[in-house]
């Protein structure tokens, strides 16, 4: 696969992400794919961050995105009209970009590394600065704690 057609890969599925249209997401996840999302304190938190194993831990983590969307917490990494920067490098595909301010919230910096191979999504790496991260969880439950 291209270069070119990784990056529209990881474009339209940045794009489905952020719109919650994980179905479609679906069908270009590799069977034993991984996802690494934001690891660290933050994991305690929120089922939004840690490491998520093979096809179907992916597609609990997606759902997980719902829950915690319409429960007041945090939103997706960036918005649909803002995808953010793609970069593609042989079977990679960097993405980054920033949330913007809002609600009292500050700004927050985030990179992808998606790792493509025959056209289906082996890897994702999604660091973020999950300081941010933890004030909008602690927005949508003032009760959160990283204890």
């Amino acid at each position: 696969m291209s270069t070119e057609s990784n990056v529209a890969l990881i474009k339209k599925a940045t794009e489905y992400w952020v719109t919650g249209k994980y179905e479609l997401i679906f069908p270009s996840i590799a069977d034993d794919a991984i996802y690494i999302i934001g690891r660290g304190s933050i994991e305690k938190a929120s089922p939004l961050f840690g490491t998520f194993q093979g096809k179907d831990a992916i597609k609990q983590w997606y759902e997980s995105n719902t829950k915690v969307q319409r429960a007041g917490g945090i939103r997706p990494f960036c918005a649909p009209a803002n995808l953010g920067e793609f970069l593609g490098v042989g079977d990679d595909v960097i993405s980054y970009g920033n949330y913007p301010a809002s609600d009292g919230v500050p700004l927050s910096d985030w990179v992808a590394i998606w790792t493509v191979k025959q056209n289906l999504i082996v890897k994702c790496w999604l660091v973020m600065d999950t300081a941010t991260a933890f004030v909008r969880l602690k927005k949508g439950d003032p009760k959160l704690s990283l204890e």
